[in-house]
């Protein structure tokens, strides 16, 4: 009786953990299908002219003095005003075109970076019975780095193409997310409780 019953909790857990691993590859899926799509973005937008670009005030109830940027008489998207007007070439003309492109790249780095957290978060599923490995404390590890590299690489890409097209550097520090780096240190100290929950479960076997 005991063993049929350990034996359905088994099976039940081995369907809940199919299910979270469908779950994580499908998030993985989207991530990776939205960095495809700010790519086709940017393919489009390069073949447009500079001129197409424009940068105009909107007043009314909802949208009270914001600036949006507009392609081609299409309202794109809400913007920086003081960043994109201080985005100018080497001859000293503004290029909202390019301001563009790089919030793109920087969408994608995001996205890129996200998409191989959760790969790796989708990995540590792969022996629910030793959650304790060596494999899984490396995985956290990893997850730790990356998920505190997340909120700072989208920044530093943007800013050194700034810097390469425009010549200037304007570190958005306001882009940094600091509750994104304290997750990713709670993920390194995760990973060390890992190691003593493998190093105990090592010395448990031995003594059995």
């Amino acid at each position: 009786m005991e063993e049929e019953k350990m034996e359905d909790k088994i099976m039940k857990m081995k369907k809940e953990i199919k299910g979270d691993r469908i779950f994580l590859s499908l998030i993985v899926t989207l991530l990776i299908g939205f960095a495809f799509n700010h790519i086709y973005d940017i393919v489009q937008l390069a073949k447009k002219a500079p001129e197409v670009f424009e940068v105009k005030m909107i007043e009314d109830e909802r949208q009270n003095g914001t600036y949006h940027l507009f392609v081609e008489g299409e309202q794109w998207s809400e913007v920086n005003y003081n960043e994109y007007m201080a985005s100018v070439d080497a001859q000293g003309n503004t290029n909202f075109k390019m301001c563009l492109i790089i919030e793109k790249v920087g969408k994608i780095t995001s996205n890129l970076f996200m998409a191989v957290i959760f790969y790796f978060a989708y990995l540590m599923l792969d022996n629910i019975f030793q959650p304790f490995s060596k494999n899984n404390i490396r995985r956290l590890r990893i997850i730790a780095v990356l998920t505190m590299l997340l909120s700072l690489m989208p920044v530093v890409v943007m800013t050194i193409m700034r810097y390469v097209y425009f010549s200037y550097v304007n570190v958005a520090v306001s882009q940094i997310n600091p509750f994104i780096i304290l997750s990713g240190i709670l993920f390194g100290v995760l990973s060390e409780i890992f190691k003593y929950g493998f190093e105990l479960q090592d010395e448990i076997d031995q003594i059995c």
